[in-house]
């Protein structure tokens, strides 16, 4: 157990004020605890294959307990510091900070996924296309056992949805699986939407 942990320990780099950058073989493969706009910025531009962005989702949920009308018990929602922004215009000023200095790191020929909800997930793809990322599809998450519709005032949320781009028009030669996109999509190649099974676990 001991060795396990020494090695995942060995993965992981903390970000420090005083690194002022980092050369690839010293992170590949690893893991880099940071802001991750202050870490981006410290990266060598055009060293990234893929990326994988889960940005704060900006739910705007009110200060105050959310209760269920009718079984009166309360909501356990998303209501931490770094998912509160002061406006929609905060909101998109990070989120086009953050993409300016990712799509920098990208190789000509890299993919990025983007995931978020309804929330904002449009505000993301418009600040994609104005910053010249070229969409290559939606895929949609469909969650097998979602958040319970106690109200019955709208649609079940059941589903998430990625952006899948690349950093620009001309990009060529970017990897797609199309061996694994038929092996669990629907249809020759694959439809854009996959079904996926999670647990939401809350400990004491």
């Amino acid at each position: 157990m001991i060795d396990l942990f020494s090695s995942v320990n060995n993965m992981v780099v903390v970000d420090k004020e005083k690194i002022e950058k980092y050369e690839v073989n010293e992170i590949i493969n690893k893991v880099i605890l940071g802001d991750a706009l202050r870490v981006l910025k410290k990266l060598p531009s055009s060293v990234v294959d893929m990326v994988f962005m889960v940005p704060p989702y900006f739910l705007q949920l009110p200060s105050k307990k959310l209760r269920r009308w009718k079984v009166k018990t309360e909501v356990d929602a998303v209501n931490d510091d770094w998912d509160k922004f002061g406006s929609f215009e905060e909101y998109d000023n990070f989120i086009k900070n953050i993409l300016t200095e990712i799509k920098r790191v990208m190789k000509p020929n890299a993919t990025i996924w983007v995931i978020a909800t309804y929330h904002s997930i449009f505000r993301i793809g418009k600040i994609m296309q104005d910053l010249g990322f070229w969409i290559l599809n939606d895929v949609h998450w469909v969650k097998t056992n979602p958040m319970l519709n106690w109200l019955g005032v709208r649609f079940t949320n059941a589903t998430e949805t990625l952006i899948w781009a690349v950093k620009d028009k001309k990009a060529k030669k970017y990897t797609f699986n199309k061996e694994w996109a038929k092996k669990f999509g629907i249809g020759k190649v694959g439809a854009n939407f996959g079904f996926c099974q999670y647990a939401m676990v809350k400990s004491d």
